[in-house]
């Protein structure tokens, strides 16, 4: 049962969840669990709502002397109190300098150091 979602103008929402009719016919358990699945339900869309508000919409982010551009929209698992949720949200990357462009060593000398299981190497030099 997935809720119903209203969007209004002014960027709120409205969430709305239809539960069937109580049951002798199911257990007071299994009454409970349908209910906690609707409202973990309303607590992902709701999740998603607030995540998307921080997005930066594509546009450049400034921090600590550096610019930081958006890569394009790519979607990701996010971890909320209610499960994961799937957004779509700007990826974004800083402006590097040539010169440090690559880690000292040359390019996977990273995973060398760090023992990356695809340099063969399990520790560092």
């Amino acid at each position: 049962m997935e809720p119903k979602v209203q969007a209004h103008d002014d960027g709120t929402l409205t969430i709305s969840i239809t539960l069937p009719a109580a049951s002798d016919q199911m257990s007071m358990l299994a009454q409970e669990e349908r209910l906690m699945a609707a409202i973990n339900a309303v607590g992902r869309v709701g999740a998603a709502h607030l995540l998307a508000g921080f997005d930066a919409q594509g546009q450049p982010l400034f921090q600590a002397g550096r610019k930081w551009t958006s890569k394009g929209r790519v979607a990701k698992f996010y971890e909320t109190p209610w499960g994961e949720v799937l957004l779509e949200r700007h990826l974004d990357s800083a402006q590097r300098r040539r010169d440090d462009a690559l880690p000292a060593g040359g390019a996977g000398a990273h995973r060398r150091r760090l023992g990356h299981p695809a340099s063969g190497a399990l520790f560092g030099p």
